[in-house]
């Protein structure tokens, strides 16, 4: 029981920092573009850090991030320590190391991961801070894909084995694609005699694209009664990759 004639003891407050274990993603931010073609594209490449939902306050911190991707079976990583004040970046060495050469040379999309870590914070203590496990980032390459015909063959009209097979290739920046996950879709089209003829189809990861022969039937069915000599196709490819 208290004694009445005593007054409590008061003692000067402390203060407790209590973490919450909320899971700190990164994620790549909006309008980030790479393209091979263009070296000026692997610098400034933008990310953005979540806890749970909202945008992580970077106010009073320093945030390192560690990079890491395997190319088939060839690991590439990098490391970045960004304080408050600085943006959040992909390291341009580790990108160029990653998709200037080997596997990464033919990739349409750069698949990496990225473990966040909060290095220090407020008056330069960190204390216990969780640990958080790496996010999952997906980068498109916005190289020129271009689409050739192989063989420069005649064809004939009256003999539709001659147009039966005929096959293209793509070019990824000047060399044949080689993504094994690159699931290719190519739509085909021509105008004759003032009407437009088109057809779309899907390919297996690695092709072959061969062009429909139905697309031709119906191309030399449209110029039944003219003069063509010259078909001009225009061939749009659409990507995705496997497994999506």
């Amino acid at each position: 029981m208290a004694d009445p004639n005593f007054s409590p003891l008061k003692f000067p407050s402390s203060t407790v920092s209590i973490f919450l274990h909320d899971a700190l993603v990164v994620e790549l931010a909006d309008g980030s573009r790479l393209d091979r073609g263009r070296p000026e594209s692997f610098e400034g490449v933008g990310l953005e850090l979540f806890l749970g939902n909202q945008e992580f306050p970077r106010d009073g911190t320093q945030i390192s991030l560690d990079f890491s991707a395997n190319l088939g079976g060839r690991l590439v990583s990098g490391s970045a320590t960004y304080g408050d004040s600085d943006p959040l970046v992909i390291p341009r060495g580790f990108l160029e190391e990653a998709l200037l050469s080997g596997a990464g040379r033919d990739l349409l999309r750069f698949t990496f991961e990225v473990t966040p870590e909060v290095t220090e914070g407020i008056e330069g203590e960190v204390g216990d801070q969780p640990t958080h496990g790496p996010s999952t980032i997906d980068v498109w390459l916005h190289d020129a894909l271009e689409v050739q015909q192989i063989d420069q063959r005649e064809l004939d009209r009256e003999n539709r084995g001659a147009y039966s097979d005929v096959e293209a290739v793509l070019l990824l920046d000047g060399q044949e694609l080689s993504d094994d996950r690159a699931r290719v879709s190519l739509e085909f089209a021509t105008e004759v005699d003032g009407r437009t003829v088109s057809i779309s189809q899907s390919y297996p990861p690695g092709g072959p694209y061969v062009i429909p022969s139905g697309f031709f039937d119906d191309v030399f069915d449209a110029a039944a009664g003219t003069d063509l000599t010259l078909v001009s196709v225009r061939a749009t490819p659409a990507v995705t990759i496997d497994g999506e």
